[in-house]
């Protein structure tokens, strides 16, 4: 909130922008921290899209956090004897990154959503340090599984797959409603469920989330042209 401190290093910022020869910018801002109000004035703020959130006091003091769509969901997961377990990345990460993988290619997922060694790898190494590995499982065989990761306050919701030849109800259900009472346990307020695969108010994948969720999100872009002839050429 100090206005001459923000002015002071948006000069700064803009000098090392044309020493560096910076042609345009562009931040992710946080859906939580509204940090957009920090940005210049110069900056165009974009709304990107709608993310969900878990509020985990909720869970910590056994108020009902989940619709009732979702409770009946992870109700028939555990009627099919699904249970859900937290595995080290440095023993199974493979595995789920196979299950993953397999996942994408089975529904014909954009090229966004596959990555290379380098970047699993990194992953791999993160998770093992500041998240989890959580699967869900049927007499020991792996179902669904899902990455989350941790911060100082909040967790977030990364990765996820499920096994498209033995697809049960509710497991990922189950996965998110475990992933809740970790992140409580851990002291979290948040667990972050991220939004959908397109813009649209009415994507499938929102609509899963947040039968899970207890609040809704802007996530927000900035952008900023700051050398419009060499933009234009570009």
């Amino acid at each position: 909130g100090d206005e001459k401190f923000l002015a002071e290093a948006h000069a700064s910022f803009t000098q090392w922008a044309i020493d560096n020869g910076v042609v345009a910018e562009f931040v992710r801002l946080h859906p939580f921290l509204e940090n957009g109000a920090w940005l210049d004035h110069e900056t165009e703020i974009v709304h990107d899209r709608d993310t969900v959130s878990v509020n985990l006091w909720n869970v910590a003091n056994k108020t009902t956090q989940f619709g009732s769509d979702a409770r009946y969901m992870i109700r028939r997961a555990e009627s099919a004897g699904i249970t859900v377990n937290s595995y080290s990345p440095s023993t199974h990460f493979e595995r789920f990154v196979a299950l993953y993988t397999q996942a994408m290619q089975r529904i014909r997922a954009a090229d966004y959503y596959f990555f290379n060694d380098d970047y699993f790898e990194a992953l791999k190494q993160l998770v093992e340090r500041h998240g989890w590995l959580l699967v869900a499982e049927q007499n020991g065989i792996w179902m669904a599984a899902a990455l989350f990761l941790k911060g100082a306050e909040y967790m977030h919701y990364h990765l996820s797959a499920t096994d498209p030849d033995r697809k049960v109800p509710g497991a990922t259900n189950a996965i998110i409603a475990a992933a809740a009472r970790i992140g409580t346990e851990a002291g979290l307020k948040r667990l972050h469920l991220g939004g959908g695969r397109t813009r649209n108010a009415d994507d499938a994948l929102l609509k899963f989330k947040e039968s899970m969720a207890t609040d809704r999100h802007h996530f927000q872009i900035g952008k900023r042209v700051r050398n419009a002839s060499a933009y234009s050429q570009l």
